[in-house]
């Protein structure tokens, strides 16, 4: 009995702790542990972050976990399918429940009453017969056709599932692979996460550089159509080249002007995601180590792609759906036992009711059939999926590789143009103070070494931005912990 009292305590302390889960809160400046081991973010780091004055990638990213939604939507999503795990394992485990039956009749209240009561007291003198004196009775093992269910009163039922086709073994099988899916999406959120804020912020880096470069511009061309002005005065100089000049100037403010409301768009967003003070400073990036993968190497990291690994599992929870499917056609067998409580005047039966029930599929219009063929056709879909998957996840690792290598060759071109155009624009000014060029030979000039700092800072940016499209690509990046914890 001791060990029964055990056993009974154990599954009411087992099931009271599946229900215990991490409630995720957004912008609290904490990170729960599920979310530290998708993310490495822990809520020391965003401590950390939000001391900062001036912000790089990593704390961006940071602050962006603990404050945007979409990866605690995925992780809510792991949540429900480890509960779903929960149910499947309870669902092998008996159940009690208490039972209370009471017969009403309508109308003729009062008649039909009269009758229930009457059916009732026979019944009860059938389950409970008053032994006569001088006899004796014993308890045995019967098999009546009188089920306590239906009779009122109170009853403890106790309900021993046996087999229900293959519905336990297949839903535990399922939430189980469900789990690993949900988890491995949460791990590709999280990089989608980081690679969006990485090409927002090499945006800002970049275009904040262009503003510099267009004031630099602006201060320039002033000082030239201030001097055109005064030798227009002089007679130095042809009036349609101060024309030209302030036409100019008023394209460069133009210009700055749209660029800054572009810098202004990109910093709202980046607020957005992040939470932190659209004018917050951004610092320079780091460059990043080199990649030292080949191109076959690289590919074979898609295999661990989180992306593929969810595809895969997704599969499996097809298949173990197909199975379920499939056990329809199966019988199912149960156990239930009754036992009546005692009643107030009424004799007491202190013997158990069991029933032991076997339910054999024979016809069901077509409903089983059709959910095989449902079955099979979505586990067909989840292979159309995986191989899609794979095949995007290739071309995204091809692309990001490529695109990481060419940018390196592509920066020392960009780079022997800048130094080209900024010699350029020197002997045109040196010329320009001599008299030996025109105000149109100055401008052009400058505008080709405005367009060269800007290709150039563009492609120097781009590098570093494929640097880390490539990492997120392979799975090297965001890095995580197995064993981070939110308080750490």
């Amino acid at each position: 009995m001791f060990k029964s009292y055990n056993f009974f305590f154990f599954i009411v302390i087992w099931v009271l702790s599946c229900n215990q889960a991490e409630n995720i809160k957004i912008a609290d400046g904490k990170v729960e542990g599920s979310l530290s081991k998708h993310t490495g973010v822990t809520t020391k780091m965003v401590k950390l972050a939000r001391a900062k004055t001036s912000l790089g990638l990593n704390d961006l990213y940071i602050l962006a976990v603990e404050q945007t939604e979409r990866i605690a939507i995925k992780e809510e999503a792991l949540t429900q399918a480890k509960a779903q795990k929960h149910i499947a394992i309870a669902s092998w485990i008996p159940s009690l429940s208490f039972r209370h039956n009471r017969n009403y009749t309508i109308p003729n209240h009062d008649t039909h009453d009269r009758e229930v009561r009457n059916r009732d007291n026979l019944v009860n003198a059938i389950l409970n017969p008053t032994p006569q004196a001088g006899t004796t009775t014993t308890t045995s093992s019967t098999i009546s056709q009188l089920n306590p269910s239906a009779l009122p009163g109170d009853m403890l039922q106790l309900t021993v599932p046996v087999m229900t086709g293959l519905n336990e073994y297949s839903a535990f099988k399922n939430a189980k692979e469900l789990i690993n899916v949900r988890r491995y999406e949460a791990e590709f959120e999280a990089a989608r996460l980081y690679l969006e804020l990485a090409q927002l912020y090499f945006t800002i880096l970049q275009i904040e550089r262009s503003i510099k470069v267009k004031k630099d511009i602006q201060k320039i061309t002033k000082g030239i159509v201030r001097e055109l002005k005064r030798r227009v005065r002089l007679g130095k100089s042809r009036k349609s080249e101060l024309l030209n000049a302030q036409s100019q100037f008023a394209r460069v403010e133009a210009d700055l002007l749209k660029t800054e409301d572009n810098l202004q768009t990109q910093r709202a967003s980046l607020a957005t995601k992040t939470g932190v003070n659209p004018n917050t400073p951004l610092i320079e990036p780091e460059e990043w180590k080199s990649s030292s993968l080949s191109l076959e190497q690289a590919l074979k990291k898609v295999e661990e792609r989180a992306d593929v690994k969810a595809a895969e599992y997704s599969m499996k929870v097809a298949d173990s759906n197909l199975t379920k499917a499939w056990g329809g056609h199966l019988p199912t067998i149960s156990l239930n036992s009754y036992y009546r409580l005692p009643r107030h005047n009424v004799p007491h039966n202190k013997d158990i009711f069991t029933q032991f029930v076997v339910q054999i599929p024979l016809l069901s219009a077509g409903t089983i059939t059709a959910s095989v063929k449902q079955a099979e056709s979505a586990k067909r879909q989840a292979e159309l999926t995986l191989s899609q998957t794979k095949r995007m996840a290739v071309e995204d690792v091809q692309t990001a590789y490529k695109g990481y290598k060419n940018s390196k060759g592509v920066l020392s071109a960009y780079r022997e143009a800048l130094d080209a155009a900024e010699l350029s624009h020197r002997v045109q000014k040196q010329d320009y103070s001599q008299q030996l060029s025109t105000t149109l030979d100055l401008f052009n000039s400058l505008n080709s070494l405005h367009n060269a700092k800007n290709d150039y800072n563009t492609v120097l940016l781009q590098k570093e931005l494929n640097r880390i499209w490539l990492g997120v690509a392979t799975g090297e990046i965001p890095e995580r912990k197995s064993d981070s914890k939110g308080d750490d």
